[in-house]
């Protein structure tokens, strides 16, 4: 059936047994999906005709709004000796870290949920720059999401160099030294083709390489040693922030899907399949990495540019689902960590959905809540570390010391776990949820819901 979910109340396998046991008639399947059809062939989705004309929309009163919410959403959770806004001092010597920072995270989320319009999108490195002029800033990734294409001498096939590419519907093969065609290299493949690449992928050391499968106008499956390591859905050759897997895309504007893989030395079959979708759009894709000793190198120019600046600003994310139980992802813990051991004076932009932990919050000056802010998030960061805004935001929620603070996660209350008792769980806190739950049991929270601080002063 050309669409349909993949959920668990719906399933090809699920649908052919109903079919079988005659609760679900075929003739009742070829009506639903002849509409399907039906819709498909009006807009030439079938015969690859579709087309029309995309006028420019004034988004200028949306940006505003968009912008407003992001600055009075943020909130400030510790400012120990008034560290922001960042002084003269700050912005004379200061070391901006994190891709958070060289990009707008506009959101934690994609499928359904909107995923940021990249064209809309400033970083707050940008903006942090226009402020100093360049002058006292320097920049580290520390976490690089987008990584360098996979260099020819990595690339072969039957002992020859590079990459053996396959063009559905044609006889003809013709062998690529990297797996690298993109609008910004000028390489884009034509538009509705169905290309594989297939050979080996030799790793000159053993360790966990971060493999990306970056495309647009097309979805693609990446294996490696026969086992398909990340694939993309299709998006009709129109880029959301949140295609693919990574907190956002590429620095130059594709689909980025990213997963760790731990290699051993030597050579790894390699497979790489990209599927035009019905965009019409012409077939971009690349092979990324980040090798183990470029990581290393990124994390330790990272803590070395901290080291020598006055001030250091780490963009921290948590895009995932986590809570206090779960570090944050990609090891930035650790990196904030090593960042305070060799500067006292640090700064953290934290985007996070929920209470996350923070085993470094005793070792830096001043933690910024910025959530998730839509399109406009770096500006309001950006605004908000330069002072040129304040931090009013309250939090939602209460934010637990630790999570056997929550009534679903204490040891005294086994009912109320996900496992229940005997399988069953039961609500016994009753109306005592949330900041209640914490009254009723002298429970002290790390912030309590509604917590904020502000840059104004009372006295």
């Amino acid at each position: 059936m050309p669409g349909g979910s993949t959920g668990s109340y719906f399933t090809a396998a699920k649908l052919k047994t109903a079919i079988a046991n005659g609760s679900i008639q075929v003739a009742r399947v070829d009506q639903a999906v002849g509409r399907i059809l039906y819709e498909m062939d009006r807009f030439g989705l079938l015969s690859g005709k579709s087309k029309h004309t995309i006028t420019a929309e004034n988004t200028t009163a949306d940006e505003g709004i968009v912008l407003r919410t992001a600055l009075d959403s943020a909130t400030l959770l510790k400012n120990t000796g008034n560290a922001l806004p960042l002084s003269k001092n700050s912005l004379s010597s200061l070391a901006v870290i994190g891709p958070g920072a060289g990009q707008a995270l506009a959101t934690n989320s994609g499928g359904e949920a909107a995923g940021g319009l990249i064209s809309q999108q400033t970083s707050a490195l940008t903006m942090l720059r226009k402020e100093t002029k360049g002058t006292g800033l320097t920049y580290a990734v520390a976490d690089d999401l987008t990584g360098v294409p996979v260099p020819a001498s990595a690339l072969s096939h039957s002992g020859d160099a590079g990459l053996v590419r396959t063009t559905t519907g044609t006889t003809t093969t013709q062998v690529d030294p990297e797996l690298n065609f993109t609008s910004s290299n000028g390489a884009a493949l034509p538009a509705g083709g169905t290309y594989t690449w297939t050979g080996t992928l030799t790793v000159p050391t053993a360790g966990s390489y971060w493999l990306n499968t970056q495309s647009l106008g097309a979805v693609t499956s990446l294996s490696i040693d026969g086992t398909v390591r990340s694939s993309t859905r299709a998006r009709y050759g129109i880029l959301h922030s949140t295609d693919g897997n990574a907190p956002t895309a590429t620095t130059d504007g594709i689909a980025n899907n990213r997963v760790k893989v731990t290699l051993s030395a030597g050579q790894h079959a390699l497979a790489l399949v990209a599927t035009a979708d019905a965009s019409g759009r012409p077939v971009q894709v690349r092979l990324n990495w980040v090798t183990p000793e470029q990581q290393t190198a990124n994390h330790d120019a990272a803590v070395a540019a901290a080291k020598k600046a006055a001030t250091a600003v780490v963009f921290a994310r948590n895009t995932g689902s986590g809570d206090l139980a779960t570090p944050l992802p990609d090891d930035q813990d650790q990196l904030i960590s090593d960042i305070a051991a060799v500067n006292r004076n640090i700064v953290v932009v934290l985007q996070s959905g929920q209470p996350i932990s923070m085993p470094w919050l005793p070792k830096v000056n001043a933690v910024l809540e910025a959530w998730y802010g839509g399109d406009q998030a770096g500006v309001a960061q950006a605004e908000l570390l330069l002072g040129n805004a304040n931090p009013s935001g309250r939090l939602p929620f209460t934010w637990p010391a630790s999570l056997d603070q929550e009534v679903a996660h204490s040891a005294s209350h086994p009912e109320r776990s996900s496992a229940g008792v005997d399988s069953k769980t039961t609500y016994s806190e009753g109306l005592n949820i949330g900041y209640r739950y914490f009254d009723a049991t002298n429970e002290t929270p790390l912030y309590p819901f509604g917590y904020g601080l502000s840059y104004t002063s009372f006295g």
